[in-house]
């Protein structure tokens, strides 16, 4: 993928339009669709360009930038849907982006935000099924019981937080399968708390 690729396949999925109906109205094959956004074609020219701005009301420029589009008109965002998380991972490379989605601005109310596939029915009495998407409030403030984003063993994880005086508890919310208690340092190890899930759904 590339981040043509990435913002083509956010918009078209933000229109609730399909590949071949994109085709259509830009008057191409579907495969250069296709192409655009697996990445395989990252410099189309200019005149397919244009057409596809102008059918999002974008720009071309913001088409070919490493940074979160924004829908102006309808007050939506981009926020990219990462295969994993780092503590670092701020703003990711294309190449650690498997998605987007687009959430309205009011919603992010000025925090950072980033989106991760769920991995595992850990959270699923909590309605949280592997393979939706949770979308993650970076750094925002906690309280017991929130569902979190957690790095655990260079592994991304989503657990309920409690803070235990000088321990911070990630609790699974599954009681059919063995999912352990696990327990940082509140101190040493808060950074491997990412944000808070304020959402889950099946975007993409």
């Amino acid at each position: 993928m590339s981040w043509l690729g990435i913002h083509v396949k956010g918009l078209r999925k933000y229109a609730g339009i399909t590949q071949e109906q994109l085709a259509q109205r830009i008057m191409v094959g579907i495969t250069t669709i296709e192409n655009i956004e697996s990445g395989y074609l990252t410099a189309p020219p200019i005149a397919l360009l244009d057409k596809i701005a102008k059918t999002f009301d974008v720009t071309t420029e913001a088409l070919l930038r490493p940074e979160p589009l924004e829908m102006i008109a309808e007050r939506a965002k981009e926020v990219y849907v990462v295969k994993e998380m780092t503590s670092d991972m701020m703003l990711p490379a294309w190449k650690d982006v498997s998605d987007v989605i687009y959430v309205d601005r009011d919603v992010l109310r000025g925090y950072d935000h980033i989106a991760i596939r769920v991995k595992d029915n850990s959270m699923l009495m909590e309605g949280i099924k592997c393979d939706a998407v949770a979308l993650v409030r970076i750094g925002a403030p906690l309280k017991n019981g929130d569902i979190v984003l957690a790095l655990y063993e260079n592994k991304s994880i989503i657990r309920k937080y409690y803070l235990e005086g000088a321990k911070i508890l990630l609790r699974a919310a599954n009681t059919f399968e063995n999912y352990p208690d696990i327990y940082f340092d509140a101190d040493k190890d808060k950074s491997n708390i990412i944000g808070k899930v304020i959402r889950v759904e099946t975007y993409v």
